[in-house]
């Protein structure tokens, strides 16, 4: 039998095409989906322990049960790796997806796992051209949906997307008058402003964990970093640049905000980009730009 990609679900390594769930699966019939992704670099997982601790985090915020410890979760996700690795190029990487729902019947939640090929030519625009970002407020009220939960339940997004501007992603805000910044579909929003990088306030945003690796390496390279409400207005009229976030692409330089146009890798996003490089031993916008 010829060897194929494995995932790993409610107890199973299986091949991947085999990992089904029940139309009864509460994931389905109540979109009650909460999942997190890491990637490798040099084929190893990055930041392993903070993505467990940060889904296990969104399991208890969901109320979907998790009774796998961190070691469990681990141990599976670092064998599908090396199962998953050997179908992969020397110098392509894996892109690590855990997801939970709380099952079909009560008490038997349901687990999955699965390791692709990172799509490097998904976010190849990213390193040539740099995000363009359409404003929108179609994002769930905190009152509704706590933003720490990264869920599947997704279709004000879908919603927001269909609704921005070709070749855009939506930059969710609050509503009016405040139209305070929050974050895209996919990545955690920054903006540099009088020399300092801002973030959102992290109670009103999903804890990115590549967000967490921006601040670490923003105050190792001496870069003033803070939490705050941004206006809307305050980023189109004042910042410097203005960059996303995210496990996949980790750092990227927006290059317009609706007909504002922003620096494209501006000096902030090269020094913390070549920051991220140096720590993790891969030239991250040489991945994106050669590989297939």
């Amino acid at each position: 039998m010829t060897p194929e990609p494995i995932a790993y679900l409610n107890g199973h390594f299986l091949p991947a095409e085999e990992a089904v769930l029940p139309m009864t699966d509460a994931g389905f019939v109540w979109g009650a989906t909460v999942t997190d992704r890491l990637r490798t670099f040099r084929q190893k997982l990055f930041r392993l322990d903070d993505h467990l601790k940060r889904f296990r985090n969104i399991c208890e915020l969901a109320c979907i049960p998790q009774p796998r410890t961190d070691g469990e979760l681990a141990a599976i996700a670092h064998e599908l790796v090396e199962a998953n690795r050997k179908f992969l190029p020397t110098d392509s990487e894996l892109s690590l997806v855990i997801f939970a729902t709380p099952g079909s019947e009560p008490g038997q939640p349901t687990l999955g796992m699965e390791a692709v090929p990172l799509p490097f030519d998904r976010y190849r625009y990213l390193f040539e051209h740099g995000a363009v970002l359409h404003p929108s407020s179609c994002a769930l009220p905190s009152a509704v949906l706590d933003p720490r939960i990264k869920h599947r339940s997704r279709l004000p997004w879908w919603i927001a997307k269909e609704q921005s501007l070709p070749g855009s992603e939506p930059l969710f805000t609050t509503v009016e008058p405040d139209r305070f910044v929050r974050e895209t579909t996919i990545a955690n929003f920054l903006a540099v402003i009088d020399g300092i990088l801002v973030s959102p306030p992290r109670d009103t945003i999903l804890n990115g964990i590549s967000l967490l690796v921006v601040e670490e390496l923003a105050h190792a390279l001496g870069i003033p970093f803070c939490e705050r409400e941004v206006p809307l207005a305050e980023v189109l009229d004042r910042a410097d640049e203005c960059l996303l976030s995210n496990t996949s692409y980790c750092l990227a330089s927006v290059s317009r905000i609706d007909e504002r146009p922003k620096p494209l890798h501006g000096p902030i996003f090269t020094r913390l980009i070549q920051a991220w490089s140096d720590l993790t031993s891969v030239d991250i916008r040489r991945q994106f730009l050669t590989n297939p």
